[in-house]
């Protein structure tokens, strides 16, 4: 498989993704944050993310070598109304097929219906 390049500063802070989670950020209750700023839990919840990727590295390879094998299909929207690329066609897994294959690799999963 290839890699991506690392994008710079700006290229993440401005990301889609980034800005989904600046959204579910917003909603982390006073309690969550105790006496933390918003940079410590920031921190901290991409140390974690880190963490995992690297624990479950392998089960990140087969997803994405399944995934990498379907073919592309015209892109589906989602129920939000949202928009994850400007792309017109896309390749994908349903969430029982991804249940199925980490069932395979012994990690418990399941998927519920999209929001």
């Amino acid at each position: 498989m290839r890699g991506l390049q690392q994008r710079d500063y700006f290229g993440v802070i401005f990301s889609t993704d980034w800005k989904e989670a600046r959204v579910l950020q917003g909603k982390f209750s006073p309690v969550y944050f105790g006496d933390k700023g918003v940079r410590t839990i920031h921190d901290e919840l991409e140390a974690r993310a880190e963490q995992l990727v690297a624990q479950h590295w392998s089960a990140i390879e087969v997803l994405a070598e399944a995934l990498l094998s379907r073919r592309w299909e015209p892109k589906k929207p989602f129920k939000s109304g949202t928009q994850w690329s400007d792309s017109e066609q896309a390749k994908y897994l349903l969430g029982a097929e991804i249940v199925e294959i980490l069932a395979a690799l012994g990690i418990s999963a399941q998927s519920t219906p999209p929001l």
